[in-house]
């Protein structure tokens, strides 16, 4: 399947599953990570600019994601086989391709380090599946985000991925 069909499945996918969760960051990362995995699973490759072009994440999101991926030895589990079944069948039925993300994910996101739960939001900077930004601050549902504060994140995530990358070998995008 090409990118641009892969993308175009997704959106339609999203359109039905939760692609976000309005004022839930916890919530908006960990479906995220299901976007990345997905996209993966329908483009077969782990190419971080391929994944980035379908899902528009930044590409140090997508490597960290894949590199938990490797490393947790997730892709041994029987919710991951079913994920890849459920996927490659392509079908209209977003409802078992949906079940199948949401129940490996539980997997994924249950098992890991929590530091990385953190790290991902971070690493994500506020992008959403599709690539346009997140509207809201926290859990609280806050207001909109004003130009001062979008430019204060945007100064902060890139000064955290610098020292972020320069500290951990772990988060080397992998190819």
């Amino acid at each position: 399947m090409e990118t641009s069909n892969i993308r175009t499945f997704l959106q339609g996918f999203y359109e039905v599953a939760k692609a976000y969760v309005v004022g839930d960051n916890p919530v908006t990362t960990f479906s995220s990570c299901g976007a990345v995995l997905l996209a993966s699973i329908l483009a077969q490759t782990r190419s971080v600019d391929i994944l980035a072009t379908i899902t528009g994440f930044p590409p140090g999101f997508i490597g960290a994601v894949l590199r938990v991926m490797e490393t947790g030895g997730y892709h041994l589990s029987l919710e991951f086989a079913d994920l890849i079944m459920a996927a490659c069948l392509r079908s209209d039925d977003f409802g078992l391709l949906e079940n199948s993300v949401d129940a490996f994910m539980e997997i994924y996101w249950a098992r890991m380090d929590p530091v990385w739960r953190d790290e991902f939001e971070i690493l994500r900077e506020r992008r959403l599946f599709g690539g346009q930004r997140q509207g809201w601050i926290d859990a609280e549902h806050g207001p909109p985000l004003t130009e001062n504060e979008r430019a204060y994140f945007a100064v902060k995530s890139l000064v955290y991925k610098k020292n972020s990358c320069q500290n951990r070998s772990d988060l080397a995008t992998p190819s």
